[in-house]
């Protein structure tokens, strides 16, 4: 029985309630994300683990925690991305181990702060346990949020980004043990929301893709449709842009680093990734990934702040400021919009996990190099005689990504059509339901389940008892051989895919 058109589907509910009953349904993920995010801004920018480490450039005496942290995450992604075994399998152990790394990164940089005599080797190790962390948190979750429909992760983001606001100003403000307390319970929550969210049996299963490459081996002789592997070109070319864009981010905190006291860091941050949120809120994400809008906005917030950066000769702190906030904005839109883009591609190919990473492998990339190249040019010429030729360069590169990479991109065949939206999601749950004999009520409740919507959303959206919404849902995975919401999906999304 197909279903009907997708504006009948979800009808009488406006966008902010349907956003309410996504963050309900899915509330161990979306706290495990905003948790995980958190402690990521707040240990980078909230200024309450100041770096003074002894090394002649100035941009790395400010943000050496940051630097190396993020050099030694970069390699973790790095043997994630190029051993590819490593991608199908989450691990419980694994996860926890992140969630102690960082906690352990906390407690260490508060040691530092109390034994000053031992403060670069506490620095150094606390550095390097908070790479290792978030280098593991990153790579499951490049496991595990390919599985989800990219407008439920631009919620996710959203969320998320507000969050880290929010925690970020408070730990720049609260005494320095409190904060550190903090910074060693916070990953601890992500680490338990994570598993809440999958639970033993999900954590120690094989990935999504591994599951695909076992049922394409076992059915190698049927005549049966699959996804592509990664075209490598184009892996390459959204690599690329994420590069570009990225390494703006490291070359404007080494311009500017330096200039910006840590507590004007912090609110800095807090106001842009408000803004940033408020704009993801109200950002769609595009159908099949053919618009790059978001793209296009990020860039444009991206080359004003460095137009910006061209006229403040000689620096000042209130320029530096106002510099570092316009870029924030748009790089934290950037950030929030990887996320969908990453699950875009990731969901068009085999290999989803490691096409998410290798787009967050390229982030990381991006802003080391862009680091270092600032950090190198301002020792070499001075800060004041680069700004100008180096943001017109940025500008220039900026143009160049928009016409060479994202044209790549926009010119690519078109993929079989997924679950990256509303429409496509009507469409193949329509397609499921005629497969599957489903009857008309099941259909209608099988949208709202893709979608994420708990039992009682559902039933109030209905006029029909909790009871009732479960009855069918059981009914509903009994038809589709599926034991869990997210095998429901897969099947449904194996619909669209093979229609």
């Amino acid at each position: 029985m197909p279903l009907p058109s997708s504006s009948s589907t979800l009808p009488e509910q406006g966008s902010f309630e349907q956003f309410k009953a996504m963050l309900l349904s899915h509330r161990f993920l979306v706290a495990s994300l905003a948790l995980f995010n958190s402690w990521v801004f707040a240990m980078s920018w909230s200024g309450a683990f100041s770096t003074p480490f002894d090394i002649p450039l100035a941009s790395v005496t400010v943000n050496g925690f940051w630097i190396v942290s993020l050099g030694v995450c970069t390699a973790v992604l790095a043997l994630f991305f190029l051993v590819p075994p490593l991608s199908r399998r989450m691990s419980a152990r694994g996860l926890l181990g992140s969630a102690l790394a960082m906690g352990a990164s906390a407690v260490l940089m508060g040691l530092a702060m109390l034994f000053p005599s031992f403060a670069s080797p506490f620095y150094i190790a606390g550095a390097v346990a908070s790479g290792v962390g978030t280098g593991l948190m990153t790579a499951y979750w490049g496991m595990l949020i390919p599985r989800y429909d990219p407008s439920v992760v631009l919620g996710f983001i959203t969320v998320s980004l507000l969050i880290s606001a929010v925690v970020t100003l408070v730990v720049s403000v609260v005494p320095l043990a409190l904060g550190v307390l903090l910074m060693v319970v916070i990953p601890l929550g992500a680490w338990r929301t994570f598993q809440q969210a999958l639970g033993a049996e999900e954590l120690n299963s094989p990935s999504r893709t591994a599951q695909a490459v076992k049922k394409a081996s076992d059915t190698a002789g049927e005549d049966k449709p699959r996804r592509s592997r990664t075209s490598p070109s184009l892996l390459l070319a959204f690599m690329g842009l994420v590069v570009v864009l990225s390494l703006s981010a490291g070359l404007l905190r080494s311009l500017v680093g330096a200039d910006v006291s840590t507590d004007q860091s912090a609110l800095v941050f807090s106001v842009s990734a408000l803004c940033a949120a408020l704009m993801l809120l109200i950002s769609k994400v595009p159908d099949e990934g053919a618009s790059f809008g978001p793209f296009y906005r990020a860039i444009v917030f991206i080359a004003i702040a460095f137009i910006v950066l061209a006229f403040a000769i000689p620096q000042t702190n209130e320029r530096a400021t106002f510099t570092l906030a316009v870029h924030s904005i748009g790089f934290m839109y950037f950030y929030g919009m990887l996320w969908v883009f990453c699950v875009i591609y990731a969901q068009r190919y085999a290999e989803e996990s490691r096409v998410f990473i290798g787009g967050f492998l390229a982030n990381q990339v991006g802003q080391i190099a862009g680091f270092f190249v600032g950090g190198w040019l301002g020792a070499s010429f001075g800060a004041a005689a680069i700004l100008s030729p180096v943001s017109n360069a940025m500008v220039y590169l900026l143009l160049f990504a928009v016409v060479a990479l994202l044209a790549r991109l926009g010119t690519e065949v078109k993929p079989r059509p997924s679950m990256t939206n509303e429409a496509t999601m009507a469409k193949a749950c329509s397609l499921a339901a005629e497969r599957y004999g489903l009857t008309p009520r099941e259909s209608e409740i099988l949208v709202y389940l893709i979608k994420g919507y708990d039992r009682n959303y559902i039933a109030r959206t209905l006029s029909v008892s909790p009871e009732t919404v479960k009855t069918h849902t059981q009914h509903i995975y009994a038809k589709l051989d599926a034991h869990t919401r997210l095998e429901a999906f897969n099947a449904v999304a194996a619909c669209l895919e093979t229609a």
